[in-house]
């Protein structure tokens, strides 16, 4: 059996590798998730409840790193619609406004 060149050139990759830079990515990996849960965390927390989305889920690992994506492998954020019944429009209009009013961070 033969394997496609995107497998191959993968199992080289992982065989490249010493343990310490392994033990380094996996490292940083869980960090970086480590992170982005507690800031998504945070932003929850300050948010109304209609506002609140359903947080920052890791994508799957599975062959992410040779392109092959699976879409379904994607985080799912939820944004609640404008138009959803229960939502206060004012409280969005003032949302969206100090979201965009502020440059102060250096961000555009």
């Amino acid at each position: 059996m033969r394997f496609p060149r995107a497998t191959r050139e993968r199992i080289a990759l992982v065989l490249s590798i010493s343990e310490i830079d392994r033990v380094r990515a996996l490292t940083g990996r869980d960090r970086f998730r480590g992170a982005m849960t507690s800031t998504f965390e945070m932003v929850d927390a300050v948010l109304p409840p209609q506002l609140r989305g359903s947080g920052w889920k890791p994508a799957s690992p599975r062959n992410t790193a040779a392109g092959d994506e699976d879409s379904s492998a994607r985080p799912e954020l939820t944004v609640p619609s404008i138009a959803e019944p229960g939502h206060d429009d004012a409280l969005l209009a003032e949302l969206i406004v100090d979201g965009c009013g502020d440059d102060s961070d250096g961000m555009t």
